[in-house]
């Protein structure tokens, strides 16, 4: 569903270990990440690329229908 929901990669100056305590503040779902950091990662996941990013959660972990044990 992130195509559907316009989730991106984005440059966001307060996602930055430095500030707030690495706290990343509100991006809607986004993933935001240190201006720096954000060409290079792009650049690097552009073509096809699959990113999983989940919370660390156990039940999830042990009954997701995504994840073959």
């Amino acid at each position: 569903m992130a195509y559907r929901r316009d989730i991106v990669f984005h440059g966001a100056w307060y996602a930055n270990h430095n500030r707030y305590g690495g706290a990343l503040g509100r991006s809607w779902g986004c993933f935001a990440v240190d201006e720096k950091t954000v060409h290079p990662l792009i650049n690097t996941i552009k073509d096809n690329t699959l990113v999983f990013v989940y919370y660390p959660d156990r039940n999830w972990l042990n009954h997701s229908r995504f994840l073959v044990g």
